[in-house]
């Protein structure tokens, strides 16, 4: 089996991934970074920095915010 899309863009493992609508999802990465992906291109649509450390979770509230906590013992809540 192969790949149908990889998305690249983190400089370190990606630890967590929430789908956030029907063309957007959100990557959480050890390089300290959220990523805003289209996931029907492969296109990075932003990136986010806020934490200090690894993004750990990623939980989605609606289709416009989502909340990440992080390894520098912060839950920061986002909007797109």
């Amino acid at each position: 089996m192969s790949s149908i899309l990889i998305l690249k863009g983190h400089s370190e493992s990606v630890y967590c991934l929430i789908k956030l609508n029907d063309v957007q999802l959100v990557s959480g990465s050890f390089d300290k970074l959220i990523k805003i992906w289209n996931y029907t291109n492969g296109n990075c649509l932003k990136t986010l920095n806020g934490h200090k450390g690894n993004i750990y979770s990623l939980i989605k509230i609606n289709e416009n915010q989502f909340l990440s906590g992080g390894a520098d013992k912060s839950i920061k809540m986002w909007s797109v």
